[in-house]
C-alpha cells in the first residue's frame, strides 16, 4: 500500500517570477543586464523571445494570480527591478510608476489571499 502525503493545513504552496523574465522591459525607465544583453545578441535567446515579450505578466497578473488561487497556490515571491523601480541613478530618486506597479502587484496578490512576499532582483543591480 502507498503511503498518502498529507501537508498541514498552512502548508505554503508557492510560485516565484523573476522582473526580466515575466515583467520584460514594459514601462521601464533604465536597461537591466537582460534588456542589454537581448538588444546586443538577440541570437542568444530562444525564439528572439526576450524582454520585450517576456511572460506578459506587467499586463496579465489580476488574472494569473486568480488562477494561481484556483490550483492552491497561497503564496508568491517576485523580484523587484531597479530598472523600473529608480528614476535617477545620480539621485536615487524613485519612479512613481515603477512603484504604483509593485504595489498594485502585491495589493493584487493579495485580493484572492496569496502571500506575497518581494526580493532584489539580484542579477541586475546598478
Amino acid at each position: 500500500m502507498k503511503k498518502k502525503l498529507v501537508f498541514p493545513n498552512l502548508f505554503w504552496w508557492g510560485a516565484a517570477s523573476s522582473g526580466p523574465q515575466t515583467e520584460g522591459q514594459y514601462g521601464k525607465v533604465h536597461e537591466n543586464v537582460m534588456d542589454y544583453w537581448f538588444k546586443t545578441h538577440p541570437e542568444d535567446f530562444f525564439d528572439n523571445v526576450g524582454p520585450l515579450v517576456a511572460s506578459n505578466f506587467f499586463h496579465t497578473y489580476t488574472e494569473d494570480f486568480h488562477l494561481m488561487k484556483e490550483i492552491g497556490v497561497n503564496s508568491f515571491r517576485t523580484s523587484i527591478q531597479w530598472s523600473r523601480l529608480i528614476k535617477n541613478l545620480e539621485t536615487g530618486e524613485p519612479d512613481p510608476k515603477g512603484i504604483a506597479f509593485y504595489n498594485a502587484i502585491i495589493e493584487e496578490a493579495k485580493t484572492p489571499i496569496i502571500h506575497p512576499k518581494s526580493k532584489n532582483h539580484p542579477e541586475s543591480l546598478p
